[in-house]
């Protein structure tokens, strides 16, 4: 009781944080909450005894502060608990095994490439079984969103749930297939272009420079965005025999927060920090970045950002960023230093 945690997520005390948690999972089987995580409301209620879920959060952070590996050490209280109230050998296996591992399943969502099959393959392989998957996945959520009210965000969600699902294809028998994957994005790319009414052709232009790792790493909605924002200043390049510019395009992000930036130029020494130089300096934070280089020598990358200004300025600072990030690749010259150093 009492305990701080000195980092820069928690905003609560470790006891304050864990009955966060547990009100978290309780507001998941409430139907006047369903609207708030709805994915997490329908597995919740296909939950059988879901009150082991309340114990695995009330035991997730109880070994903070006494030193060593707070999961390790909070596993055996779980454990023992569990032994000494006549939960079942399976019930205390589960519980033991979310305190154990709270931490896995944010960590592969945010740190590695969920493109990647052996990524899913081997979480998969660390889950086993699609109760521990959902299990966790619902205390994820829960604790993520019980560290501060600023920490969550819809990214964050959607990492999670891509790896969610993707990790369930694999326990269900799909093994992860590369092809199948970019063929059936390249479809509903190629759908959402013709309903946007452009020209049957008009991805080739593009396409053709791009390789299987663009299309694994990108979305249908993505690749069709690219595809039309792109579509003219590389018909213009075609018809005129020059080599396109740099074409900066952003929108509010499909995610309904923040905003979605794309960048295409040729690829030049730097490139990578002089754009985070930018973003750094108009006080953007980046959520995700996405960095491919086409066949053509060409760079075409993707930034998730933020800004507390977002909610009520998003219209001007759209074309704010296409010009000013614009100008700052065009440029060129001597990186800008860190805004806060360090």
């Amino acid at each position: 009781v009492g305990q701080m945690q000195h980092d820069l997520f928690h905003v609560y005390t470790v006891d304050q944080h864990i009955l966060q948690v547990v009100r978290n999972l309780r507001r998941f089987t409430m139907m006047e909450f369903a609207h708030e995580y709805p994915l997490c409301s329908r597995l919740m209620a296909g939950f059988e005894r879901h009150w082991l879920l309340y114990v695995a959060a009330l035991f997730h952070d109880i070994a903070k502060g006494r030193g060593g590996d707070h999961s390790q050490l909070g596993k055996a209280d779980a454990r023992s608990f569990c032994l000494a109230h006549g939960i079942s050998h399976e019930d205390t296996d589960l519980v033991v095994f979310l305190v154990e591992q709270h931490l896995s399943m944010s960590a592969t969502a945010q740190k590695q490439d969920l493109s990647d099959p052996e990524v899913i393959r081997r979480f998969a392989d660390s889950v086993k079984t699609e109760r521990r998957l959902v299990a966790l996945y619902l205390l994820t959520v829960a604790d993520i969103r019980g560290t501060s009210p600023k920490v969550w965000n819809a990214w964050k969600g959607k990492l999670l749930e891509d790896l969610y699902r993707a990790t369930l294809r694999v326990l269900g028998g799909r093994a992860p297939d590369a092809d199948a994957e970019v063929e059936s994005r390249k479809r509903d790319a190629l759908t959402e272009l013709a309903r946007l009414a452009l020209p049957h052709q008009v991805h080739k232009a593009l396409w053709d420079t791009l390789d299987v790792s663009y299309f694994m790493r990108h979305e249908a909605g993505d690749i069709a965005w690219h595809t039309r924002q792109l579509s003219r200043p590389l018909s213009l390049a075609k018809a005129t025999g020059q080599a396109p510019g740099v074409t900066v395009k952003a929108r509010l992000s499909p995610l309904g927060e923040g905003l979605q930036v794309m960048v295409y130029t040729p690829d030049q020494s730097d490139l990578f920090a002089r754009i985070c130089g930018y973003f750094d300096q108009a006080e953007f934070s980046i959520l995700d970045a996405k960095i491919h280089t086409a066949k053509n020598g060409y760079a075409l990358d993707t930034f998730q950002v933020v800004t507390p200004m977002l909610n009520v300025h998003y219209r001007e600072l759209t074309p704010m960023v296409e010009n000013d990030l614009r100008h700052v690749i065009e440029q060129g010259g001597d990186l800008s230093p860190p805004r806060q150093g360090g």
